[in-house]
């Protein structure tokens, strides 16, 4: 006879399952870890999650390891160690309706769920304006979190209560308009024009008042911060190679942008791999028709834009040969 899934999980990889019997109810519960970067809880047989809970700010989100101490459960990603109350409303961070309909039974006694600037919390948690009565915006996360200047990119915002209509919903990056919106409860995408310089912006997603499933979105701003910036590059190691080697480039900003080339003296250094602050190539095979010295400057294109480095330089030294 096939197996029967005992809850079926649409568009998301799970990578961890652990079991918890400790939220008062008759079933277990199952925690649930995913490669996209969610942690479920659900029960046996049942149709839907109790909660779905998204690790935010990072580009590898994907649940490595799982392990529950008590009623936390410490969830394990490629950049560190993630601490998840169990007994809290934060788990209902995404979800309006399942925050103020919620009951927690925490260690003091059974919380009472609310809407605030900081998401789904208990009164206690909560700084800003908590409520139970509408849903205001809350942006998570953008990705990325910066662009490069001279830039076009689809531009990722995490979140909650933003709708679902694309007339309702305003997003900017400082005075531009993000364009060609997609929007989900949870998520907008659209795409950045880019800027000419490097600047420090608000990001202000503006929804305007609707109700959606019987929950009311209150006309509110979400504001967070987003960055344009140049790469910057403060060493090559080493300035003097032999060709064919690897040359280790380091500084800052150096994993925006697509279409990377490295040109070291002229030269083009083939990329290998590279992250915010590095960029490892190797270096070509000189030419016969080079002198027995070759040097120049480091310069780095991305996309469409040369960023050229002239304090920094680069020298090629034929091999000599002895005997």
């Amino acid at each position: 006879m096939a197996a029967v899934p005992i809850f079926a999980v649409s568009d998301l990889t799970v990578t961890h399952v652990d079991v918890w019997n400790g939220d008062g109810s008759d079933r277990p519960a199952l925690l649930l870890g995913t490669k996209e970067g969610s942690v479920i809880k659900t029960s046996f047989n049942s149709s839907r999650a109790d909660f779905k809970y998204e690790l935010q700010g990072e580009r590898d989100k994907a649940v490595r390891a799982m392990q529950r101490v008590d009623d936390t459960l410490f969830v394990v990603t490629a950049s560190g160690i993630h601490s998840l109350p169990l007994r809290s409303c934060r788990v209902y961070q995404r979800d309006f309706k399942a925050c103020v309909s919620a009951h927690v039974d925490a260690p003091r006694g059974r919380l009472e769920c609310g809407w605030c600037r900081e998401g789904c919390g208990s009164k206690d948690e909560c700084v800003h304006n908590w409520q139970r009565e509408h849903c205001s915006p809350i942006i998570y996360s953008i990705h990325p979190a910066m662009a490069l200047v001279d830039e076009d990119l689809q531009v990722h915002i995490d979140g909650a209560c933003f709708g679902t209509s694309t007339d309702d919903v305003a997003v900017t990056f400082g005075t531009r308009k993000c364009e060609n919106t997609r929007v989900k409860m949870d998520q907008i995408t659209c795409h950045l024009l880019a800027a000419s310089d490097v600047d420090t912006v608000d990001v202000e997603v503006t929804v305007h008042p609707t109700s959606l499933d019987g929950v009311s979105i209150k006309s509110e701003e979400a504001v967070q911060r987003f960055e344009y910036v140049k790469p910057t590059v403060s060493g090559v190691d080493l300035s003097w190679r032999s060709a064919g080697m690897d040359v280790v480039i380091t500084g800052q900003h150096l994993s925006l942008g697509s279409n990377l080339t490295v040109l070291l003296a002229g030269v083009p250094c083939a990329v290998q791999r590279r992250n915010d602050t590095a960029i490892v190539c190797v270096s070509q095979a000189s030419p016969g028709s080079w002198s027995a010295v070759h040097n120049g400057s480091v310069r780095i294109q991305m996309n469409v834009r040369s960023f050229p480095f002239e304090q920094l330089r680069f020298q090629y030294a034929e091999p000599v040969v002895l005997g």
